[in-house]
């Protein structure tokens, strides 16, 4: 069988096979430390994402985000969603190469055990489909970071930060903890959300009253 290709066409397609098989040679060979490093981090993302440790620690973030202002105010306890003792809070800005990161530092106890927060507002930067703000926050426990993620905020007004990567991870007791005070705040906000609405609904109804009032002749 011969074939219909002329000899032009024969030497660039000689040419474009040499071409991939000498850039095929100029790539790196796989690297089994970064290898293992992508396998646990896939596995600790899962880990992470599964065990709800993740939503727990945004929930915090949240809750938490205002207390070295709140903390300062006479009612500041009734803002706080869970048990706890000895807050400690600071809020500081760092200025690198241009760009300034609001870090928010808030310590306290929660069942004999001290815990901190760290949260690291990077900013927004400007994107090709609109602003992007990042940062990070990281829970502590024994002095050390036990859980690191990335997050980031969307453009929404009122939009909560959500996490998308693991930079830390160490397992202990504190996991449970940590849920603990996740549950705590949740139910302390849907209880908060109940009241208000009840109240709300007792007040408007004040003056509606359903029964016929006959008058007297």
């Amino acid at each position: 069988m011969f074939s219909n290709q002329n000899p032009a066409d024969n030497l660039a397609s000689a040419l474009a096979e040499y071409q991939k098989d000498f850039e095929k040679r100029l790539l790196s060979k796989p690297n089994p430390t970064a290898e293992d490093a992508r396998k646990r981090l896939e596995q600790a993302n899962e880990l992470v994402r599964q065990s709800g440790l993740g939503d727990a620690l945004t929930t915090l973030l949240a809750h938490t985000e205002h207390w070295p202002t709140w903390s300062q105010r006479s009612d500041f306890q009734q803002y706080v969603g869970f048990p706890l003792a000895d807050v400690l809070t600071r809020e500081e800005r760092h200025e690198e190469n241009y760009r300034s990161t609001k870090i928010i530092t808030v310590y306290f106890v929660y069942q004999t055990a001290r815990y901190g927060m760290v949260f690291k507002d990077k900013g927004s930067s400007i994107m090709f489909d609109g602003d992007f703000r990042s940062g990070m926050v990281e829970f502590i426990a024994n002095d050390e970071i036990v859980l690191g993620l990335d997050i980031s905020l969307g453009e929404i007004e009122f939009a909560n930060w959500h996490w998308f990567g693991v930079n830390a991870l160490r397992m202990g007791d504190w996991s449970k903890h940590l849920l603990e005070i996740a549950a705590y705040i949740r139910s302390h906000d849907k209880n908060s959300l109940t009241r208000r609405n009840d109240e709300y609904d007792i007040d408007k109804a004040k003056n509606i009253s359903l029964q016929l009032v006959r008058r007297a002749d």
